[in-house]
């Protein structure tokens, strides 16, 4: 039976996600995983950032997505630098940006929550509005609940027009306002003379709130983010799902991931209660990434003390939190400290219940379990040595550092530390337009020793660009860098010109010297500066799988 592969793999193609399931689908412990490889692959400058917003626990968050990277700090190129991981509720989001935003205008609003204030600011829009519909029954003191209700789900859904408020299907708001009519009018018309007023007495509700949020946020002026997630999506409504997509950094290698549970009674304001897709956000395609399975453990077939049979206390508490999903406790907190316990530096075994378990069967499941666990918590790769044209696929484990399996979906050859290389990675290289060199060291990656056989000094840098795609070098790859000043013709060489760096294949001729791109859609560079220095030959790219 093929092994079922981690999720992240679903995560390969596109920037927009959105996870979806029924709760305790492991939809939160994903999208968790997918902010920790995120920080350490795709946050290249000291600015890039992460955002997470939740209402569950957020510091359960903070602990999954620290635990994550601690087990994956080994696999990347870098992570030495510390990009900012923001973990947030909404509303936390919410006044963030809003009182930055009034420092930035310099005005002070006061906040109208309650709801004999908003009555009564409400009454008064009814008097004047009355004088147009005179013969409205719903412009009335008795339908004041339902009135400031009903202007909130205007607002909650963005119907910024009466031509967009008088098509709509109100979906879960009991009373009955037909399509097209001189009701829905006049209600469109009392929350215009509701917003009127608060703006007139420098007054916010959360909507208004809001919504002065979203509109700093479309000029460009808030505090951006490069990868975003929003778990519990199914309680936010459309205004807070836009205010958060505008908050994104636009860069090619952004993300965006939304996570939905799929529950019977949606909050009546919530986005999905009255749309079927997600584009109507942004227009963005956003690819669907359903969970089905339940993770929590089976009250037969499924044993704590099968569970920490692995080979280190670490991946063992790893394995037990991947069994988590939002707002569900871990299996430590429902074992109580009767089940697990630590002596020695090990995890204690717990008797089986005989009664409640076939032992074959159960064995059976947590070898595959076993399985699935390790891989979740390996990294794959695949290298291409240039010089030799051969292709290796590997993976790194994240509980040990110091080791190399090569071909792991076959032999599964390990190989150990006195086996293995330790190369410096560096920051980025254009295979595009030539970028700034910054020489900062970034980390280590360790590979085996007779891939550089021959090979005096090496080092690592990650590739920025589609210029070399037609050699198979692609944006995101390693490409591993034999150190020379000198270079034969049709090599690919990064070179540095004045002071900017870029990847190419070399070409001499009668004419001059080149730079060719493996891209037709950009041109050939000649080299005419005295301050042009090949820095080194490509020797290898190393590519995530």
């Amino acid at each position: 039976m093929k092994e079922k592969k981690p999720v992240r793999n679903n995560f390969k193609s596109g920037r927009f996600f959105l996870l979806q399931g029924e709760k305790s689908t492991g939809k939160t412990c994903e999208a968790v995983k997918r902010a920790a490889y995120l920080s350490t692959d795709y946050c290249l400058y000291r600015e890039d950032n992460i955002l997470f917003i939740t209402s569950d626990d957020k510091n359960k968050i903070k602990d999954t997505y620290n635990n994550f990277k601690d087990n994956s700090s080994n696999l990347t190129f870098f992570s030495s630098i510390d990009n900012s991981f923001e973990v947030l509720s909404i509303n936390e989001l919410t006044h963030k940006h809003f009182t930055a935003h009034e420092r930035s205008s310099k005005k002070t609003y006061k906040f109208v929550e309650g709801f004999k204030e908003r009555e009564a600011m409400l009454l008064e829009g009814i008097e004047k509005v009355k004088v147009a519909y005179p013969k409205s029954k719903l412009l009335n003191k008795e339908n004041t609940k339902f009135l400031l209700e009903e202007i909130d789900y205007i607002r909650a859904n963005q119907l910024e027009t009466l031509e967009a408020y008088q098509g709509f299907i109100r979906k879960g708001r009991g009373k009955k306002v037909p399509k097209n009519s001189s009701s829905r009018e006049a209600i469109y018309k009392l929350l215009k003379v509701y917003e009127d007023r608060l703006i007139s007495s420098n007054l916010v509700d959360s909507f208004a709130k809001e919504a002065l949020v979203l509109k700093e946020a479309e000029k460009n002026s808030s505090e951006k983010y490069t990868h975003i997630f929003i778990d519990n999506s199914e309680i936010l409504t459309g205004l807070q799902l836009k205010v958060v997509r505008k908050l994104l950094w636009d860069k090619p290698y952004s993300n965006f991931v939304i996570v939905e549970n799929k529950v019977d009674n949606l909050c009546e304001y919530s986005y999905f209660n009255s749309h079927k897709s997600i584009k109507g956000i942004d227009g963005e395609k956003y690819k669907t990434i359903k969970f089905k399975e339940k993770l929590e453990p089976k009250e037969e077939g499924l044993s704590i003390d099968k569970l920490i049979e692995v080979n280190t206390p670490r991946e063992a508490d790893s394995l037990l939190k991947i069994f988590v999903s939002s707002g569900e406790e871990t299996l430590r907190e429902q074992s109580n400290d009767t089940s697990l316990n630590e002596k020695d530096g090990s995890l204690l075994d717990v008797k089986l219940d005989d009664q409640k378990c076939n032992e074959t069967l159960l064995e059976q499941e947590m070898i595959s379990e076993k399985k699935k666990m390790r891989n979740l918590y390996m990294d794959y790769f695949n290298f291409r040595d240039i010089r030799h044209k051969m292709e290796y696929d590997f993976a790194v484990d994240s509980g040990s550092s110091r080791e190399v399996i090569l071909d792991p979906n076959g032999s599964g050859e390990t190989l150990g530390e006195d086996e293995l290389r330790s190369v410096p990675v560096y920051s980025d290289i254009a295979a595009g337009e030539p970028i700034l060199i910054s020489d900062e060291f970034e980390g280590n990656f360790s590979v085996p020793t007779y891939w550089l056989k021959g090979v005096k000094d090496a080092f690592m840098l990650k590739v920025k660009g589609d210029s070399m795609i037609g050699a198979n070098i692609h944006d995101g790859d390693y490409v591993l860098i034999r150190q020379q000043t000198i270079a034969n013709n049709n090599d690919i060489v990064a070179v540095d010109l004045d002071g900017n760096a870029t990847l190419k294949r070399l070409s001499i001729k009668k004419e001059g010297i080149f730079l060719l791109p493996e891209n037709p859609k950009y041109d050939p560079i000649k080299i005419e500066s005295e301050d042009a220095m090949i820095m080194g030959t490509a020797i290898g790219v190393i590519s995530k799988r």
